[in-house]
C-alpha cells in the first residue's frame, strides 16, 4: 500500500499555510461478557474509553470534546458511529492502538476533527490506527478534518498533520469516503527555515486496506 500512500501526501513549505450417543454430556459454551452500548446524547461529553465488545454512538447534535476523545486501547470493541461531533485540541480525536480493534465499522456522518495550535515542531493526528485493526469498514460521509497552526518563535521546525494515519501493520477491511477528508497546516513563523506537511490519509509500515477502497478525498 506504500504506493497508494503517496497519492495522499501534500507537502507545504515556507512560512504560510502552506469489524453420538444417548446421555452424551455436552459442555456448556463459554460465556462472554456483553459489552456496553454507549450512546452520547449531550454536548461536551468527556473522553470515552471503550472496553471489549463495547459500541459507541454519538447522536446528531451531541459531542465529545477531549484528548483523546475516543480511546480503543488493547481491547476489541465493536463499533463507533458518529452522527454528531468528536473533537480534540491537543491529542487524537479517535485512537485505536496497542493491538486494539473494532470488529465492526467506524462510521462517520458527522464531524471528527482536531484543531491544534503549537509553537514548535509537532506531529498531530485526527484518527490514529496504530498496530491495530478495523475488521469492518471505515466509512465517511461527513467531515474528517485536522488543522495545525504553528506560531513559531524563530527556531527551525518541522511540523506534520495526519488526518487519518494507518501505521505499524494495521489493517482496515474496507474504506469508503463520500464526504470530506481535509488536512491543513499553517505557520506564522519569524524564521524562514520551516518545513510543514499535511496528509489527508497516510498508510505506513506494512499497513493496508484489504478490501474495497472507494474514495473522494479533499486536501
Amino acid at each position: 500500500m506504500s504506493s497508494q500512500s503517496s497519492l495522499f501526501k501534500t507537502k507545504l513549505f515556507g512560512t504560510s499555510a502552506l469489524v453420538a450417543a444417548a446421555f452424551l454430556t455436552i459442555p456448556a459454551a463459554p460465556a462472554f461478557a456483553a459489552g456496553s452500548n454507549v450512546v452520547i446524547t449531550t454536548t461536551g461529553a468527556t473522553s470515552q474509553v471503550l472496553d471489549n465488545a463495547d459500541t459507541l454512538t454519538v447522536n446528531k447534535g451531541a459531542s465529545i470534546v477531549d484528548d483523546p476523545a475516543v480511546d480503543v486501547d488493547a481491547v476489541d470493541a465493536v463499533s463507533i458511529t458518529n452522527k454528531g461531533t468528536i473533537s480534540a485540541t491537543t491529542d487524537q480525536a479517535i485512537q485505536i492502538i496497542n493491538a486494539g480493534s473494532l470488529t465492526g465499522d467506524l462510521n462517520n456522518s458527522g464531524t471528527i476533527k482536531t484543531s491544534i495550535t503549537d509553537t514548535g515542531g509537532v506531529t498531530t493526528t485526527t484518527i490514529l490506527i496504530d498496530g491495530s485493526d478495523i475488521d469492518g469498514a471505515l466509512i465517511n460521509s461527513g467531515t474528517i478534518s485536522g488543522t495545525l497552526a504553528i506560531e513559531n518563535t524563530g527556531t527551525t521546525i518541522a511540523a506534520y498533520q495526519h488526518n487519518i494515519l494507518i501505521d505499524n501493520a494495521s489493517t482496515i477491511d474496507s474504506f469508503t469516503n463520500t464526504g470530506t477528508i481535509a488536512s491543513t497546516v499553517t505557520a506564522d513563523a519569524s524564521d524562514d527555515d520551516v518545513y510543514i506537511e499535511a496528509y489527508a490519509v497516510e498508510i505506513l509500515n506494512g499497513s493496508s486496506i484489504t478490501g474495497a477502497f472507494t474514495r473522494r478525498i479533499h486536501q
